[in-house]
C-alpha cells in the first residue's frame, strides 16, 4: 500500500473529507489530493507528522510508506 492509499483508506474509515484532514494536519488540501491520486509520493517530515496526528496513525506507519516511495 502506498502512502497515498494509506492516507485515503484511513481518511475514509474516519469519515473525513480531504479538506477536514488538511485543516487538522495543517497542510494544503492539494497535497492530500495529489498523494491520494498517486501524483505525489513524498511530503515534508512536518507534513507527515501532521497527517499522522490528524489521522490517528502512528508516525512510523506513515514513515514506512513514505520511505518505500
Amino acid at each position: 500500500m502506498t502512502l497515498g492509499e494509506c492516507i485515503k483508506a484511513r481518511r475514509v474509515q474516519l469519515g473525513l473529507s480531504q479538506t477536514q484532514v488538511a485543516a487538522m494536519a495543517n497542510v494544503r488540501r492539494a497535497i492530500i489530493t495529489a498523494l491520494e491520486n498517486g501524483q505525489r509520493h513524498t511530503v515534508t517530515s512536518a507534513d507527515l507528522r501532521g497527517l499522522a496526528r490528524a489521522l490517528c496513525i502512528p508516525l512510523a506507519q506513515l514513515e514506512e510508506r513514505h520511505e518505500a516511495a
